[in-house]
């Protein structure tokens, strides 16, 4: 990554875009595509698009690949499972038109369309859309509650490549800490840990 990439990655946040992915982690999504350069890349819990775009930038320069994002944007998906009160109010005031719209615009002002695709359903319904150990980079970052973020694990390992680059977003929060130990278990090799994300590798 050079000084190029980064000042074009800073503008996730000036404008703000929606979401949470810090310039650090975008610069850190951009470097491990650059680095592994996976053709096949999917993220599940796109909310604004910040990562997607960071993802999308990386696959850009290098000329190929395809980023695929998923997420239903419905407020019955992220309540799914068992969180917290103001988790759950939080997320029913959600303004889904307007996030949905910026998404869509940001695709397009960062020039990333050629590179990114979008599926507006629940990951469960587009398992099928993906045969075994075809994919390259998973990006973990729905539905934070224990029985969902262990169920989307459970559900997507067996589509990820040996050596697979794997992001679990918020390994702070108790449910990413559980499907995060359940990576543990079925094989990771870790490339980097902050206090909010980690970057594995599937063994």
């Amino acid at each position: 990554m050079n000084e190029i990439d980064k000042a074009t990655l800073e503008k996730i946040e000036t404008p703000p875009m929606e979401g949470w992915c810090t310039v650090q982690k975008a610069c850190d999504l951009f470097e491990i595509v650059e680095k592994h350069k996976p053709k096949t890349c999917l993220e599940i819990g796109t909310f604004g698009g910040r990562s997607m775009v960071a993802i999308g930038l990386a696959l850009k320069k290098l000329g190929r690949g395809i980023v695929f994002g998923i997420d239903p944007w419905k407020v019955e998906a992220c309540l799914e499972g068992t969180n917290p009160e103001p988790n759950n109010q939080w997320w029913a005031s959600v303004p889904w038109s307007k996030i949905i719209a910026s998404y869509f615009d940001k695709l397009q002002e960062f020039d990333v369309l050629g590179y990114v695709s979008h599926f507006r359903k629940h990951d469960t319904e587009c398992l099928g859309y993906f045969t075994k150990s075809s994919i390259d980079l998973i990006h973990f970052d729905s539905n934070h509650s224990q029985e969902v973020a262990c169920r989307t694990v459970k559900d997507w390992w067996p589509k990820l490549k040996q050596g697979a680059v794997v992001i679990m977003d918020d390994i702070d929060w108790s449910g990413q800490n559980k499907a995060l130990e359940l990576m543990k278990e079925l094989g990771i090799e870790t490339v980097k840990e902050e206090k909010t994300y980690g970057i594995y590798l599937k063994k």
